[in-house]
């Protein structure tokens, strides 16, 4: 499961850091916002990023992108929590729908890929995604 690290809460607590990378609040032209920590004006460290639309993400990001841990929610109730490499679902991780079915395996490039259990409303499946 993600926790966020030191900084991001120091952020959060104390409105400041002391770390390589620095915590801001930036709100773009769109809507969106992004509070968390910036390297050389990239968002680089521990951070959030809420989309105009509702969707939200926590977790790492490495010059610029979503990478590393992180927990993705979207604003029609699905949510992804797990590994993430240059923005896309990649390695382990688990994703529950909108309709409360949940993943648990190993992604590659944002799709479901691998070992991995599915567990629905009643039942509970093993399963081989290529």
């Amino acid at each position: 499961m993600y926790k966020p690290q030191n900084c991001f809460l120091a952020l959060v607590l104390f409105g400041l850091c002391f770390a390589d990378a620095w915590a801001q609040r930036i709100v773009y032209e769109n809507g969106d916002i992004y509070e968390g920590d910036l390297l050389e004006g990239f968002r680089h460290g521990i951070g959030v990023y809420s989309w105009s639309n509702g969707d939200v993400y926590e977790g790492e990001f490495v010059a610029d992108q979503l990478n590393g841990e992180g927990f993705f929610q979207w604003s029609d109730g699905r949510s992804y929590e797990g590994e993430f490499v240059n923005g896309k679902r990649q390695g382990k991780g688990s994703y529950i729908s909108a309709f409360s079915d949940k993943y648990e395996g190993t992604f590659l490039a944002n799709r479901m890929h691998g070992a991995a259990s599915l567990f629905g409303p009643t039942e509970i499946h093993l399963l081989v995604i290529t």
